[in-house]
């Protein structure tokens, strides 16, 4: 079982080397600069902004660092005006993968 300690390494590892976010904008990709990066126990908050000069479909987003490395893929896709700003917040929780499967 992997321990909370071990947990929170992951996590501060995480939140060293998280540059940025990409995303699209209708057809354009765009660099969001990361707002806020929060760490609570095993649990990451990125957060990242968007003014009211972004409009329109905004999708595919990937949150990475400095080489533009993906480091999650949040999966949202929605339509965003230019009548006000918006604030998004990604967690990123330290998880635990149990298998059962053997390799003979």
């Amino acid at each position: 079982m992997i321990t909370l300690d071990a947990k929170r390494y992951m996590v501060n590892g995480l939140y060293n080397n998280i540059s940025h976010v990409l995303c699209y904008v209708g057809d354009e990709e765009i660099r969001l600069n990361i707002y806020k990066k929060t760490i609570s126990n095993d649990t990451l908050e990125v957060r990242v902004y968007l003014d009211d000069t972004i409009k329109g479909r905004v999708y595919n987003f990937r949150i990475v660092d400095d080489l533009e490395t993906s480091l999650f893929t949040p999966n949202l896709d929605f339509v965003k005006s230019d009548t006000s700003s918006l604030l998004l917040s990604f967690e990123i929780n330290g998880i635990e993968v149990i298998t059962n499967d053997y390799i003979q």
